[in-house]
């Protein structure tokens, strides 16, 4: 009974590791970058907690007005917002937010532009926090070492039941 559960949580570990993989390694591969949401400006078209994969490789001229993009305002911040307005001349977007009622205040320039939001998946982003945090992480690994003390354990036993 002990050797399944054992079993049971190595393949769910294997899982976790191998989905961690594909949701956030393999993206960059293609210069796709996994963000988490933070705020619920963009509800319900993206709800808190989501996911999104940002196209880093897809150029500000190829925006086009009802796209979502990811921006950065001053040095840290970075919005996920839509595209309101596109001004080619200028090379501005106006932008807002889905659940904002105006558009946010002042043009977004090209040269503030991040990428082209490409998908999303809801609610995943707090389970990937939860294990990004300390605690998530200490209880991962403390999880591992009772298993692999376990598996120890059983295999001790089953020496001394075939050595009587």
């Amino acid at each position: 009974m002990a050797e399944k559960c054992i079993n049971g949580f190595y393949s769910f570990l294997l899982f976790l590791g191998v989905a961690g993989a594909v949701l956030f390694l393999l993206p960059g591969i293609f210069r796709i970058e996994p963000r988490i949401v933070m705020s619920g400006s963009m509800e319900p078209a993206v709800s808190t907690g989501s996911i999104v994969y940002i196209a880093k490789n897809v150029k500000p001229e190829l925006i086009e007005e009802r796209d979502i993009i990811a921006f950065r305002v001053g040095e840290r911040m970075q919005v996920m917002h839509r595209v309101m307005k596109v001004d080619r001349e200028e090379k501005t977007f106006i932008t807002k937010g889905d659940a904002n009622a105006s558009a946010d205040i002042g043009p977004v320039g090209y040269d503030s532009y991040e990428g082209k939001v490409i998908g999303h998946i809801p609610a995943i982003g707090y389970l990937v926090q939860k294990l990004q945090s300390r605690v998530g992480v200490a209880i991962m690994c403390g999880c591992i070492v009772f298993l692999v003390l376990l598996e120890q354990w059983i295999g001790l036993r089953k020496k001394r039941r075939h050595a009587i």
